[in-house]
């Protein structure tokens, strides 16, 4: 998780139960600080909320572990919104 560690203390200090994020601000040091492949614009599966914890796609673990899931993505307009999870 180490690559996706700024997402996952990015979530850990939101407020609220819902957040949207263009791309442009994960990827933004200033913001998050996280370099997206080209398969996060390309394969809406890449922001699965995978909970297998022997998953190799280390960067949904960030987003479970702060407590949040992907609730939708919509790779025309590079954004991804984020809800809280009621089970954490």
């Amino acid at each position: 998780m180490d690559t996706y560690k700024p997402l996952y203390d990015f979530l850990v200090r939101q407020p609220g139960n819902e957040i949207t994020l263009p791309f442009e601000d994960i990827q933004d040091e200033d913001r998050i600080g996280v370099e997206l492949p080209p398969s996060a614009r390309e394969h809406r599966e890449w922001w699965g909320n995978e909970s297998n914890p022997g998953t190799r796609h280390r960067q949904c673990l960030a987003w479970l572990r702060a407590g949040w899931k992907v609730k939708t993505v919509d790779p025309s307009r590079e954004t991804v919104t984020f809800e809280r999870d009621p089970k954490k």
